[in-house]
């Protein structure tokens, strides 16, 4: 069945800006991942709109309009505080590069815009005024089969660009389906194509995939494709045996990875705790913001813990200061999931995440600004210059008060100080 009648709820702004195009003349349709979670029972997180307006007529019909995307199509509708993506429906010319249509036609029939999308279960469009679902090619069918197909010809769909492959197996995952077998069998063949994509464009996906509740799914179908080639390099080392009784380093890591709570820099370094040898500069070739980069790449260098339950309390204060407070809580879940993966008892991860916890309430020193005293304290009591010295002499006081927590105060310190000159 091609269409049938559906009521949805959706926001006021979303109904506003359909009511606003149908007012005009032109028809509004519902689409992508917000009409496929509204058909699955989970509430949308973005809303998009499809219409047969085209950009300078929606920017006609709206006051406030940014140009988003306008050579594909695409403007953005601001309704109060609200940003709406609107597009106008289109049908692409060859993908020569292999990334973006040489050329787009805009056009009035909303079957033919689906037929160019990559997955059945994004070709549906729910039009709000007539309340008819247009579901040319069984997205509707395959959403309750749990089943990701592409669209028509898979490898064409695949050829034309190159980042399908990797949606494919993102969507695996994220939406925890199966692949169809002509599709996934369309994959391997098109998977070349991945190195035309951008680095942006192909690290957005990964980091998608690995938001999913279990990222192995779709890390195992990118790995069997080469799909992390000119990505994260350092995967390739990850290999597998032939027994499976005993995974080996790649099967081992994806488990790691589904242990992890759903944080980018976890997750990351999770995925390279097995490589060898270790990246000397891990995650580089992701081109990532610079706060994760930073915390994914501190949590892959310090690794596995070494801890025993006969640590003194000062060790589990110097296991902070040497990891960094800010971090150690990261550190005990990498290593907690690292010891599921090898079916050991985590006990002791929770342990020590009970007596870190402790240590970091106990208002015990723990980095150099917990310290009584500060560089102008070193200055005044100690008659000292202004300089990196400074800085050098408060560490030295901090190691010492991680072994003795009593001794942070500021006259006990000045001595101290005096006495390492």
């Amino acid at each position: 069945m091609s269409s049938a009648r559906y009521d949805f709820d959706m926001p006021e702004t979303v109904r506003s800006v359909c009511n606003s195009l149908s007012t005009a003349g032109e028809r509004a349709y519902l689409v992508g991942g917000s009409l496929r979670d509204l058909l699955s029972g989970r509430p949308p997180v973005d809303w998009d709109l499809a219409t047969t307006a085209t950009p300078k007529r929606i920017m006609e019909i709206f006051s406030r309009v940014v140009p988003t995307g306008i050579d594909h199509g695409t403007v953005t509708v601001l309704m109060g505080d609200d940003a709406l993506e609107v597009t106008t429906l289109r049908g692409d010319g060859a993908y020569t590069d292999g990334r973006h249509p040489d050329s787009v036609e805009f056009i009035k029939d909303i079957e033919e815009d689906l037929a160019r999308r990559d997955f059945t279960i994004n070709a549906m469009a729910w039009e709000p005024e007539e309340r008819i679902l247009h579901d040319p090619f069984g997205g509707r069918d395959d959403l309750t089969a749990r089943l990701l197909r592409a669209v028509g010809d898979p490898v064409a769909r695949f050829t034309e660009d190159g980042l399908r492959v990797m949606r494919a197996a993102r969507f695996a995952a994220t939406l925890d389906f199966d692949i169809e077998k002509g599709t996934l069998e369309a994959m391997p063949a098109a998977t070349p194509k991945l190195v035309l994509v951008s680095v942006e464009r192909r690290r957005d996906e990964l980091l998608k995939t690995l938001k999913a509740r279990a990222p192995s799914r779709g890390l195992l179908i990118m790995k069997e494709f080469g799909m992390f080639d000119r990505l994260i390099d350092e995967v390739h080392n990850l290999e597998d045996g032939q027994d499976e009784s005993e995974p080996g380093a790649w099967k081992r890591t994806v488990r790691r990875v589904d242990f992890c709570p759903a944080q980018n820099a976890l997750r990351l370094a999770a995925l390279l705790l097995d490589a060898i040898p270790r990246p000397r500069k891990p995650f580089a070739s992701l081109r990532l913001d610079r706060k994760t980069h930073k915390k994914a790449s501190r949590l892959l260098n310090i690794g596995k813990i070494d801890y025993q339950s006969d640590w003194t309390n000062a060790r589990i204060r110097r296991f902070l200061y040497e990891t960094g407070a800010d971090i150690a809580m990261d550190i005990i879940t990498l290593w907690k999931a690292d010891l599921r993966v090898a079916d050991t008892n985590f006990g002791a991860a929770d342990e020590l995440l009970d007596r870190v916890k402790s240590a970091m309430s106990s208002g015990d020193p723990l980095a150099a600004k917990d310290l009584r005293v500060d560089g102008d304290d070193m200055m005044t009591d100690l008659d000292l210059e202004p300089g990196p010295h400074l800085g050098n002499l408060l560490e030295r006081l901090l190691s010492h008060v991680i072994d003795h927590p009593e001794d942070n105060e500021k006259s006990k310190l000045i001595e101290i100080a005096r006495g390492m000159l």
